[in-house]
């Protein structure tokens, strides 16, 4: 009778130390739920209100001539499978897939216009573009649930919850997951591939590495930097291996390797069979190849990869100008790069990465190996392949961010234990969600406070030609001159800006951020007296809108468009006084 209370006993007090336990993961299940359902809900609003950006019409082309005429003429530069996952969606609305000319002779830019134009005259221009974007909502949300799973992994619970609550609610995470690209599922790509490599290293069994295999094939087909990460995650394999043999180890990483090249084959036969390859590679075409994209094309690909390859290693080649904290650079500079993290992302954001750097210490001794194989030497690998990149862009380091992202919430998760740290964990969740909701609807478009308004700060990353539809609208009716970033699509009842003589210009101007930021040093004819005039209002903020009363001074203008000015009226500004950051009327 004693035994038996004392069975009893003992068993409730194991129900008792299991149910807060459950009652956790619980809480846990539906945060994560509740943080899915916010990140779907603003993505599906900005998805519908967002006209198509400037890359988005190349990826769904290319994906939807793959997926119906089975071939692969158009970008190859971008991954295969991004263009097929991006345009997937999309065939639900039965896109127009013209022929012609462009077509024939693999010519993208061509068919970049033609399939534009046809599903704009096919009235599917916004359907198409719309379907395909719940394809990339879709990838975001599975980042968000493959970072907890690789920071609960590597760390604990808590901190996969901190990773992927950081993803949920960045602006710049919603800004990529509701456009089609390569950025947002490379990332995936990447965070896939160090958990899979994390859980066959805790449990080595054949069908786990062949799971690394397969997620290395959606490195190569997502972007090329891939063919750098590969070999690093199949030196994972062998470092991490538990058979003492070297050559049982080399045998298994060489595996993950010859996985990755025989898969790159197969997913590009299975999406063409039989392949007619005829590629116009553009202006582009006569810049030299860098020489890593060289030695790639060494190993036997695929005609259209071996192509993407060299169009990659083209563009590595050409420089791009850029503007940061109102300042003109050229080409790759090292300190772009935090600067536009700075600018991009939420202060709360920013102290999670600089937290990453305190991961080793945080990390138990057991799972150190794991952490620096699966997370830190992939990171390292895409800053040193990004970083020297000519034609800077932070897109371009969204994987490494959410590996960062994955770093810091292990040195983050550490300070729960202390009353201190948990306030303080609440307060960066509490502004993280501020900074989320106060970017909606115009994600692309938002720098992180003080550095606003954004195109007095940063080019290239905050207008992608997003706000055509805006546009539009605004300009009905006013007679306007207009010049707009982006698609090639027109907007109705508008004069062009561009060449038209100054003393001409007088009323309503519209013009895109990126012509006076990004390209306003590149042979355009987008004019430098513009930047010093502020500013009536913005569409998106994106998009300036000038109104002038008299005909505008033409004298060059500074570096920087200057900031908005109240009143009805465009003004110039003081020179000296725009470079400090402060507008004044002349």
């Amino acid at each position: 009778m004693t035994l038996s209370r004392t069975h009893e006993q003992a068993g409730e007090e194991t129900h008792a130390r299991a149910r807060p336990r459950v009652t956790t993961n619980r809480v846990v299940v539906w945060l994560l739920v509740a943080l899915s359902a916010q990140f779907l809900l603003l993505g599906v609003v900005e998805a519908w209100k967002d006209s198509p950006t400037f890359d988005e019409g190349y990826y769904v082309s290319g994906g939807v001539t793959a997926l119906t005429r089975h071939q692969l003429r158009l970008t190859p530069e971008h991954g295969v499978l991004a263009k097929v996952l991006g345009a997937l969606p999309a065939l639900a609305a039965q896109p127009v897939v013209p022929a012609g000319t462009s077509w024939r002779e693999g010519n993208q830019n061509g068919y970049y216009y033609d399939f534009l134009f046809a599903q704009q005259h096919a009235h599917k221009l916004w359907s198409v573009f719309f379907l395909a974007r719940l394809g990339s909502l879709a990838e975001g949300l599975a980042l968000g649930w493959a970072l907890y799973a690789l920071g609960s992994a590597l760390f604990g619970r808590p901190a996969g919850v901190i990773a992927a609550a950081a993803w949920f609610t960045t602006p710049f995470s919603l800004a990529f997951s509701h456009i089609v690209g390569s950025d947002l599922p490379f990332a995936l790509a990447v965070v896939l591939s160090g958990l899979a490599l994390q859980r066959w290293a805790a449990r080595q069994t054949v069908g786990r590495l062949v799971v690394l295999g397969l997620s290395c094939v959606a490195l190569l087909l997502t972007r090329f930097t891939g063919l750098a990460l590969v070999p690093v995650f199949a030196f994972g394999v062998v470092v991490l291996a538990d058979d003492a043999r070297l050559r049982r180890r080399l045998t298994m990483g060489a595996a993950v390797l010859a996985m990755a090249w025989v898969g790159v084959w197969v997913v590009l036969r299975a999406v063409s069979p039989f392949p007619h390859y005829r590629h116009a590679p553009g202006f582009i075409g006569a810049v030299r190849e860098a020489g890593f994209t060289r030695w790639a094309r060494v190993i036997p690909w695929p005609k259209e990869y071996a192509a993407g390859i060299q169009e990659t290693g083209r563009l590595a080649n050409t420089s791009t100008d850029t503007l940061l904290f109102g300042r003109h650079g050229v080409g790759a500079r090292w300190l772009y790069w935090p600067g536009a993290m700075v600018v991009k992302l939420p202060a709360s954001a920013m102290l999670l990465v600089a937290a990453a750097l305190l991961c080793w210490f945080v990390a138990a001794r057991s799972a150190r190996a794991r952490m620096a194989c699966a997370v830190v030497l992939p990171l390292i690998v895409l800053i040193v392949a990004t970083v020297p990149y000519g034609r800077p862009s932070l897109r371009y380091l969204l994987a490494a961010i959410v590996l960062l992202f994955v770093l810091g919430a292990g040195a983050l998760a550490r300070a729960l234990q202390w009353k201190v740290g948990r306030v303080a964990v609440g307060v960066l969740a509490l502004v993280q969600l501020v900074m989320l909701w106060s970017a909606t609807p115009h994600s692309l478009a938002w720098t992180a406070p003080p550095f606003q308004p954004g195109y007095h700060f940063i080019g290239d990353t905050s207008d992608w030609g997003q706000d055509f539809y805006r546009l539009k609208h605004w300009a009905a009716g006013k007679n306007a001159m207009v010049e707009y970033f982006g698609p090639p699509l027109s907007v109705p009842g508008v004069r062009p800006f561009f060449g038209a003589d100054p003393r001409d210009v007088r009323g309503w101007v519209a013009v895109s951020a990126s012509w006076l930021t990004y390209q306003a040093f590149t042979p355009s004819p987008a004019p430098s007296w513009l930047r010093a005039y502020c500013p009536v209002g913005t569409i998106g903020g994106s998009i300036l809108v000038y109104r002038f009363r008299a005909p505008p001074d033409t004298q060059k203008g500074p570096v920087a468009p200057a900031r908005a000015c109240p009143g009805s009226y465009s003004h110039r500004v003081d020179r000296h006084r725009v470079a400090t950051g402060h507008d004044a009327p002349k």
